[in-house]
């Protein structure tokens, strides 16, 4: 056979065992960052940041877990968490950000303190990917919630977080990517029955049907885009309503009032604003009951007093 139809041959089964996707991470810290590449990525690919104030770049193979384990070729960048419209820019560089190839992480990390803002932060980088005209289809956003294990820490050292705190979060979290058409994942780094590297091609893949879901346990939550529902969300709670988390009074009103952590001090001045208005108006509001005609009473008695000193 000629070599120019063996090296078509050679080409042709090449695309049929590999192809091309686009994955951007978004991590708060390059210690997350770190972690997550430990956890999902093959061994030794390491993005190319040393902080999350610039963009990392990184390229490596993995399998996708479908039958034949097909090998698909994946470029890797690295940004900020939350998602800032500058960081876009950056991007737009590298990676035409309408393709469908495009698969995009949030990274959330228990080891940090934040998970009062984990709910608004999520929909603050959706709504930046969404005026930047981002192809988001079904799917193409993950939501990884790393170091696990630290969710019993801090219930174990701390008298801030109990059960009902972590469940309202997971619920929360499942409304989420329910209704925004993504998978969520609980990554402990003490478990050794996942492999995250399988994971992570299966998720890039698509290939959610051979991804085992697992709604119960509290540290390794593993929902795949399509297989919950608000019947499966609510069986934590039946009072909690998977349909309100996108909307602004449930998270002020609700989820940043129950989740432990500290304000932000935009939010301290803002609620002392809101504490002085309060008192402005409550000044104009009040009503002073005043005997006008004691009032006037006393004013004659003191100038009859002064008149009288005045003329000894």
């Amino acid at each position: 056979m000629p070599d120019s139809w063996t090296r078509l041959l050679e080409e042709s089964d090449k695309n049929e065992t590999t192809w091309k996707r686009i994955t951007v991470i978004c991590a708060p810290t390059i210690e997350t960052l770190r972690c997550f590449e430990k956890t999902f990525l093959p061994p030794g690919c390491i993005l190319s940041n040393h902080s999350m104030y610039s963009i990392g770049f990184g390229f490596n193979s993995v399998h996708d877990g479908i039958m034949g384990n097909r090998l698909t070729n994946c470029e890797l960048y690295s940004v900020l968490f939350p998602l800032q419209e500058a960081s876009l820019e950056c991007l737009k560089s590298f990676v035409d950000l309408k393709s469908t190839a495009i698969k995009w992480w949030f990274l959330l990390d228990w080891r940090l303190d934040d998970q009062k803002f984990w709910l608004s932060n999520l929909i603050r980088s959706l709504e930046v990917l969404r005026v930047a005209n981002s192809n988001l289809t079904a799917g193409s956003v993950t939501i990884c919630c790393l170091n696990t294990d630290q969710i019993y820490t801090k219930q174990k050292s701390t008298t801030t977080w109990n059960s009902n705190h972590v469940e309202f979060l997971q619920q929360s979290l499942r409304s989420f990517a329910f209704l925004e058409r993504c998978s969520l994942v609980y990554s402990d780094p003490n478990d050794s029955t996942r492999s995250g590297t399988l994971l992570f091609g299966q998720l890039l893949a698509d290939n959610y049907r051979e991804i085992q879901a697992d709604f119960v346990s509290a540290t390794k939550i593993l929902v795949p885009y399509g297989s919950d529902t608000p019947g499966l969300i609510k069986a934590l709670d039946e009072s909690f309503e998977p349909l309100q988390v996108l909307e602004q009074g449930f998270i002020t009103q609700k989820f940043e009032k129950f989740i432990p952590g500290e304000k932000l001090e935009a939010d301290e001045d803002k609620e002392k604003e809101d504490i002085n208005d309060e008192n402005i108006q409550s000044d104009l509001d009040h009503t002073y009951n005043v005997d006008v005609q004691q009032e006037l009473s006393n004013l004659y008695e003191k100038s009859k007093q002064q008149f009288t000193i005045n003329n000894t």
